[in-house]
């Protein structure tokens, strides 16, 4: 029984705050505590102090406090929270001025109704560090005081989420579109206005994929590491939604982005896509001047089954990929501040999304969709693929983009089934590359002439056409 109980006390998460109406685990006299406040109004001075260990995805401690003074302050004298950390350093302690946090170096007396200034300290790279916390009130003098609230560990989830709300919030209410409500899994939190069975189902995905990219990576020998905070999914009900949130009007081709300097992925419901309502309303047209009522019955069956289909699966296929993304850039694989080529971005990305008619077939699995563009355009080489990004920037032709995209998952594929090893050993040299000056020279260094790897890049793609996938 003592076993159990240990085990439960060991679970229990650690707060800071006062809400249990107790001083537990703080040391020190000449602070009383009343309605969830410190104040050292009822001794001539005080002292008060807390060890704790800092949980590993904390990025903010934050507070309240005031300083009473019945005179000017005095140094000889000082009333200060601080934080010390690891060799008796001191953390800055900031305050908001003007929209900006920057240092406090006093604590300000209390504003109009006797309300308490916020403060900060920064902590996330202290994470799993021994810290202490010191209420000091060296001030005797009559009608001076220190008062706190209690300290609130503000975890990078939180930080990430109420950032994120807010630019959601923002778009929303410029755009006139439906409220973003929240919604959290174990590894990521969502803000959508899809309907609620929309979101779910793209949030399941995301886990899906969460959980085989870990399995299949390391299984493959790629040192992938879990992400040190929540990633971020933004889902909308249209693509209006989704197009005002990225700030740009792409086209009816891009069904969903992963936004590599926020980190945050974006996604919307495929069924309200422009390029698919118009072929919708062409199909429901055609079959309307159909003569025959079970002819007319039938082409409708028929075609509502292949847009449904094509929806589930555009729909499947984009979160997967996205999120692929998302997880390469989170988990050591590539390197967000880093120059990583597209055709190894990209390629990645589509070796983790295939599906067949809304059925995600798994990592590495065959990608039809990707093998029926192979076989009817490869508009570039390897050597093209790999130098720079130019097939995919200075493209004039989508057909010609869209093909790079599946000549990229193709080569990808290719190298994981047959190269592993060389693979990673490119992967871990270009992660700190931050131009593209050594493209074609670190591709060579890895895997060996271009030219002769071209004629079994060549190969691999007539032996995929053949197989359909």
């Amino acid at each position: 029984m003592l076993v159990s109980l240990l085990l439960v006390l060991a679970s229990e998460p650690l707060t800071l705050d006062f809400a249990s109406g107790k001083l537990a685990g703080w040391e020190g006299a000449g602070f009383r505590l009343t309605d969830g406040r410190l104040s050292s109004a009822s001794a001539p001075t005080g002292l008060l102090h807390r060890t704790f260990r800092l949980p590993p995805n904390a990025a903010v401690l934050r507070f309240h406090a005031a300083a009473y003074r019945s005179e000017a302050a005095d140094p000889k004298r000082p009333m200060d929270i601080v934080l010390e950390g690891p060799g008796r350093t001191y953390l800055p302690r900031l305050v908001l001025r003007e929209g900006k946090w920057v240092k406090s170096e006093a604590l300000d007396p209390p504003g109009t109704e006797r309300e308490l200034t916020e403060y900060i300290w920064q902590v996330d790279k202290l994470a799993g560090k021994s810290l202490r916390i010191a209420l000091v009130d060296a001030d005797a003098r009559e009608g001076s005081y220190l008062v706190c609230s209690g300290f609130e560990i503000v975890t990078r989830d939180d930080l990430n989420a109420t950032y994120f709300e807010k630019d959601i919030v923002a778009v929303c209410e410029k755009h006139s579109l439906p409220v973003a409500k929240r919604f959290t899994t174990e590894h990521f939190v969502a803000y959508s206005n899809a309907e609620r069975v929309f979101t779910q189902d793209r949030l399941k995905d995301c886990e899906r994929m969460h959980t085989a990219f870990f399995r299949h990576f390391r299984r493959k020998g790629f040192p992938v590491t879990p992400p040190a905070e929540k990633l971020m999914v933004a889902i909308f009900a249209t693509q209006q939604g989704f197009e005002a949130f990225i700030g740009m009007h792409p086209g009816a081709h891009v069904t969903g982005m992963y936004h590599t300097p926020t980190n945050r992925l974006v996604v919307y419901d495929f069924g309200t896509n422009t390029s698919f309502l118009a072929t919708k309303k062409e199909i429901e047209d055609d079959t309307k001047r159909t003569r025959s009522d079970v002819d007319r019955m039938g082409r409708s069956l028929t075609f509502d089954r292949l847009l449904r289909d094509h929806r589930d699966d555009t729909n499947v296929s984009t979160i997967m990929h996205e999120v692929s993304h998302q997880l390469s850039f989170n988990t050591g694989l590539l390197n967000r501040g880093g120059d990583a080529p597209a055709w190894l971005i990209e390629g990645l990305a589509m070796y983790c999304e295939p599906t067949v008619a809304g059925a995600w077939q798994g990592i590495g699995e065959p990608n039809p969709m990707r093998v029926k563009v192979l076989k009817e355009h490869r508009p570039f080489k390897l050597r093209q693929l790999v130098r720079d990004d130019d097939w995919l920037r200075k493209s004039a032709r989508v057909e010609d983009v869209v093909a790079g995209y599946s000549q990229s998952w193709a080569l990808f594929r290719l190298l994981m089934e047959e190269h592993p090893k060389q693979l990673r050993n490119y992967m871990t040299t270009i992660y700190d590359r931050r131009t593209p000056d050594h493209r074609l020279a670190d591709f060579g260094e890895a895997f060996g002439n271009i030219a002769e790897l071209e004629k079994r890049y060549e190969a691999y793609l007539e032996k995929l056409i053949r197989a359909g996938g």
